[in-house]
């Protein structure tokens, strides 16, 4: 079994002054789900129960109308789900985990890879003021 957590440096930012340490954090990783041999949604989680969560995402979100005849294949990460009873919408999605923060879907179809140089710097103010616009409630809409 992948361990769910794993020992990191990281920044510490209290009381004006940045530190550096080892800590926990969370281990998440990449996931693809493939609809009928289709990309459907990207998304990132924790790497443990990831066939009952894909599974559980799809049925819930209304895509899968049953659970009879699903197959679920894992190759890396990749998840293949095969069923006949499906609604899958039209829309390629990302779900980002966000600590179960956010629960809205980003369309990134027809977005490609930005390279960021080696130097690539930001104001620690502007970090601050770029999550609170990140967790600011949005509404997304369909390309």
């Amino acid at each position: 079994m992948t361990s769910l957590i794993e020992k990191r440096k990281v920044l510490r930012f209290q009381q004006g002054v940045v530190s550096d340490f080892e800590d926990f954090i969370s281990r998440e990783e990449f996931y693809e789900i493939y609809l009928n041999g289709e990309l459907f949604i990207r998304s990132t989680l924790s790497p443990q129960y990831i066939r009952e969560w894909a599974l559980g995402y799809l049925f819930t979100s209304g895509v899968l109308k049953g659970t009879e005849g699903v197959e679920v294949k894992i190759e890396g990460e990749k998840i293949f789900v095969k069923s006949e009873n499906t609604d899958p919408g039209e829309m390629y999605t990302f779900l980002p985990s966000g600590c179960g923060m956010s629960k809205e879907n980003l369309c990134l179809s027809g977005l490609k890879p930005v390279e960021i140089c080696k130097d690539f710097q930001v104001e620690l103010e502007s970090l601050f003021s770029l999550f609170e616009k990140f967790n600011s409630p949005v509404s997304y809409t369909h390309l």
